[in-house]
Order: structure tokens, then C-alpha cells, then sequence
């Protein structure tokens, strides 16, 4: 069954290209207003990309620093050397990421979401429930994990909408035919709740994998809900994670 919610994306810059969903998609957005929210989370992802640089040149000063110690058995050359590399890393670090150019572009970017969604007219009551996205790349392959996207959902009238960073979409609350649990572990890129994904609130909803040293992570959604929905005589399926699908059907069933 089609996911009602693929994105065309460029994987080497993250950018998205095409949301599709011509089939829902009622309302646009001003490009200008996307390319200001995207330009804002590149220089955020920068950032982030800074940050992990910093940490993997630490963890290289540190061997090399250890290395040297054993070489030449100076314990103390050893303690000295470690020492300075981590408050050097330490102190880039607190720069970099407690400054007030992160907590502006922080705040720049969420100006730029309520600019998006004011001028879609979305209303205040919609609430962020997080849905699963396939993603494509420029020769229409698919991914083999979802993106997990934060979208405003309401209910207008009969109609069922959501609204991400470039359209709304809607969705009549009537095709909505069946709810199914997944039986899968389904990867997925993307986090967006203020918890961490291995907070206890999200034990039913997240598998998260490392390998033997700990050192990479593989996410998982388990117990997702797959909606299956007909418009126009085709079907097609939302991807609801565990963890919001009770909040998902309140917005549609509440009168």
C-alpha cells in the first residue's frame, strides 16, 4: 500500500525537494518562507556537524596523548597531555554550542515555522503528532528507513488536515477505513519530542540497536499504527508512531 506521505529528497544535502501528496495537498507555501526556515536548520545541522567533529578530534588527542605516554612511559606526560586536549576540546565545545548565535537560530527558526503556518492559516489548536514519511531520492529510489516528520494536525469541518513547513494537506475523516499495528520493526531517521527516544514514555514505541562498541545506533519504531485511507478510489496508508496515535485519533474523533 502507497504511503500517502513520500518526499522527494536530495540525501547528499537533506534538502526536500517534493512532498508529492498531490492527491491531499490543498494549500502551498510561499517558497521564500521555506527557503528561510531551511537555510536556518542547515546553519543549525552545521553546527551539530561542528559538535561531533570536536568530539571525534578528542577522542584522537586522547590516543595519541596515551599513546606517546606508553611509548615513553611518562605516566605524568600521559595525565598532563589528556588533561589539556579535553579542556582545549572542552572549552571549543562550550563556545560553540553555549553561545548566543545557537540560542539565536534556535529562536529565528521557530519564528520561521509560525510564519509558515500563520500564513497557511493553520489555527492554534493544531497539534504536532509526528507521521512516517518515505523518502525518495532524485531517481525516485526509496529509502530503506522513514523519516520521521513533525506535521500540525486539525480538524476542519469533515476534512482531517496537516500542515508541514511547505502545504497542508486533507484528508476526508470518512476515508479513513481501518487501523492496522504494525508487527515490524520499522527504521526511522528523524526525532522531534523534547524526551530522549529512550525515555521510559516511549518503551512501547522505540527499539533503539547499538553495535558491540556502542558507538552507532540504529532506531526503530515498533507498534505503529498504520492507517488505511481511499481517496479516489485508490488506497493509501499514514503512518502513525505508538507513542501519538492516541493524541492522532482524539483530533479526529473529538466534536
Amino acid at each position: 500500500m502507497k504511503n500517502l506521505f513520500c518526499q522527494q529528497m536530495d540525501f547528499m544535502t537533506n534538502k526536500i525537494l517534493d512532498e508529492g501528496l498531490e492527491v491531499a495537498k490543498i494549500k502551498k507555501i510561499d517558497e521564500r518562507l521555506t527557503q528561510a526556515a531551511y537555510d536556518i536548520e542547515k546553519k543549525i545541522n552545521k553546527i551539530k556537524e561542528e559538535k561531533i567533529a570536536l568530539v571525534i578530534a578528542s577522542f584522537v588527542i586522547h590516543f595519541i596523548a596515551i599513546f606517546i605516554g606508553v611509548i615513553i612511559d611518562k605516566l605524568f606526560l600521559v595525565l598532563a597531555l589528556a588533561l589539556v586536549s579535553g579542556l582545549m576540546v572542552g572549552f571549543l565545545i562550550l563556545i560553540k554550542y553555549k553561545s548566543n548565535v545557537t540560542f539565536n537560530l534556535k529562536y529565528e527558526l521557530d519564528k520561521a515555522k509560525k510564519d509558515i503556518y500563520n500564513s497557511l492559516g493553520v489555527p492554534k489548536t493544531a497539534r504536532k503528532i509526528d507521521v512516517l514519511f518515505d523518502a525518495v531520492d532524485l531517481n525516485g529510489r526509496k529509502a530503506s528507513h522513514y523519516k520521521n516528520k513533525e506535521l500540525l494536525v486539525y480538524k476542519e469541518g469533515k476534512n482531517l488536515c496537516f500542515a508541514s513547513k511547505v502545504a497542508i494537506y486533507s484528508i476526508p475523516i470518512s476515508s479513513i477505513k481501518k487501523v492496522n499495528i504494525s508487527d515490524k520493526k520499522e527504521e526511522y531517521q528523524g526525532w522531534n519530542k523534547i524526551e530522549p527516544e529512550d525515555h521510559e514514555a516511549y518503551a512501547n514505541s522505540i527499539y533503539i540497536r547499538y553495535n558491540r562498541k556502542g558507538t552507532l545506533k540504529w532506531t526503530y519504531m515498533i507498534n505503529s499504527r498504520h492507517i488505511e485511507i481511499l481517496l479516489n478510489d485508490e488506497e493509501y496508508e499514514i503512518i502513525i508512531p505508538n507513542y501519538d496515535i492516541a493524541e492522532f485519533e482524539y483530533i479526529y474523533m473529538e466534536f
